[in-house]
């Protein structure tokens, strides 16, 4: 049986006073509707009158009739059968009551899509509590009953969190769903659009959704207590403020902000001294970023010149004060520039090929 079916016959027994294996009986004789299965039982013990069939014998001598002896009821037996439309109404009374007791916390809940309920608890400065069920099973029934309802949960979500409560077959659950868990979902059973219709593994689906980030914050699966439930989102509360909104950024301004003052390099004090007949030779292969020329320059060093000296060879080639030079040397390259104050010797570029870029 399902869980509907067994409380219909946890029902009808509460009712009528019956055992299971009758109450079952007569809910499935009357497809099982609570209501006309109690009233038949009620009027007439449940069970079914059957009436003759005619056969062709209609010229036969009709049979007399039956002698019917009628007696009056006394007040006991009379109580009884004014009892029984009584019964019928304490039922509906019952039901009535069971479906108050499990009914959805409707004042708690946001009624909008999940990114509306994001929004009003951005606006509203609270965390957005997400809630995704699945009625068919009964833990996710008692929670409204068991949690939702208890005094202490209320009070803690109301000042502090949105609850988004839907079914897992709602569409905006499964949005959320394959949005937060596309790596944990299963294709929803019975379904044609099984590729695209998704729902969590288990349920309840609990979790905590800081709406400014869309990040979320703490996740449980399963039934809960209210007690369990108030302790996990009081420390969500203790570790995460909504009070410290991160802020958003500077509008982008039109106006271009000055660029620094360039430093000095360290080779524009530096003198150029002649070229020495027996020196360090040292090839320079330039490359114009701007212009894109390629030009090979070589040139002998005292090789107790410093790194820094080969750097203001290349500005006075390029012929441009301002220029920007990177000096790269080896294999692989390296740039030369931390070991500006180095000599040349120390820096092992004796007949060593260096690569000069040049932009500006």
């Amino acid at each position: 049986m399902t869980y509907g079916e067994e409380e219909k016959v946890i029902n009808f027994m509460a009712v009528t006073g019956c055992e299971e294996e009758a109450a079952r009986f007569h809910l499935e004789a009357h497809g099982w509707q609570l209501d006309l299965a109690v009233a038949q039982f009620l009027d007439g013990g449940g069970a079914s009158s059957s009436r003759p069939a005619r056969g062709e014998v209609e010229h036969e001598v009709r049979a007399p009739d039956r002698v019917k002896q009628q007696r009056l009821l006394d007040g006991e037996e009379e109580a009884q059968v004014a009892a029984r439309p009584m019964a019928f109404a304490d039922y509906q009374e019952k039901s009535g009551s069971l479906a108050k007791l499990f009914a959805l916390p409707t004042k708690l809940m946001h009624s909008g899509e999940f990114q509306n309920a994001r929004r009003d608890a951005k606006i509203d400065r609270k965390f957005l509590l997400v809630c995704v069920t699945d009625e068919s099973h009964f833990g996710c029934v008692s929670m409204n009953r068991d949690v939702w309802a208890d005094e202490t949960v209320q009070a803690v979500v109301e000042s502090q969190f949105v609850l988004w409560l839907r079914s897992h077959l709602d569409h905006q659950a499964v949005v959320y769903a394959d949005r937060y868990d596309r790596d944990r979902t299963i294709p929803a059973e019975g379904d044609s659009r099984q590729q695209l219709f998704r729902v969590h593994p288990k349920h309840p689906h609990l979790a905590v959704v800081d709406p400014r980030t869309g990040r979320r914050l703490w996740m449980r699966e399963g039934v809960v207590s209210a007690e369990q439930l108030v302790e996990a989102l009081s420390d969500v509360c203790d570790r995460h403020s909504m009070d410290d909104a991160p802020r958003q950024p500077p509008p982008k301004t039109t106006t271009i902000p000055k660029p620094p003052e360039p430093s000095r390099p360290p080779w524009d004090g530096e003198t150029l001294a002649p070229e020495p007949p027996d020196g360090a030779l040292i090839q320079f292969k330039l490359v114009d970023k701007s212009t894109r020329a390629h030009f090979v320059r070589k040139r002998r060093f005292s090789e107790s010149d410093t790194v820094a000296t080969l750097f203001k060879f290349a500005q006075l080639e390029t012929n441009a004060d301002d220029a920007i030079f990177e000096l790269r040397a080896g294999f692989p390259p390296k740039p030369l520039w931390p070991s500006a104050n180095q000599t040349i010797a120390v820096a092992k570029l004796q007949n060593e090929s260096i690569q000069m870029t040049l932009s500006k």
